[in-house]
């Protein structure tokens, strides 16, 4: 997953991956999310 991702960033400015994994963090960490939200 992460690899195919990367490989895909290095063509882009990298900002939204770097939002889509924050994101994704948000959503594994309770206390993130509740912030987010």
């Amino acid at each position: 997953l992460y690899g195919s991702t990367d490989s895909c960033d290095k063509n882009d400015d990298g900002g939204v991956h770097t939002w889509v994994v924050g994101f994704e963090k948000l959503l594994k960490d309770p206390k993130g999310l509740q912030t987010f939200a």
